[in-house]
């Protein structure tokens, strides 16, 4: 199945404020002790919403984005690629 990315608006994932422990994913931004925030003041934005998540997986999170079942079936449909380092970057700074 080709990629479909190209066919989906920008996506934007607000990383500003990440929890890094003792917080259940559930817990959503109110959860978990303030104790356990990381504040990275980032947006990641791009028209791969798979690659998104997968770069903000393992950089904010350190999980490994091709052991997320969630991100691989949305490969397999078309919908992004995994290998982020394989889509073109740019840092912008405000």
């Amino acid at each position: 199945m080709p990629n479909q990315s190209s066919q989906l608006p920008l996506h934007i994932e607000n990383s500003s404020r990440n929890s890094t422990k003792n917080s259940a994913p559930s817990a959503g931004p109110t959860g978990g002790s303030l104790d356990d925030v990381l504040l990275k003041k980032t947006l990641v934005a791009g028209t791969d919403p798979v690659a998104l998540d997968a770069y903000v997986a393992q950089g904010y999170w350190n999980l490994d984005p091709r052991q997320l079942r969630y991100l691989t079936l949305a490969q397999a449909r078309g919908l992004g690629r995994v290998d982020f380092e394989n889509v073109r970057t740019r840092t912008v700074q405000a």
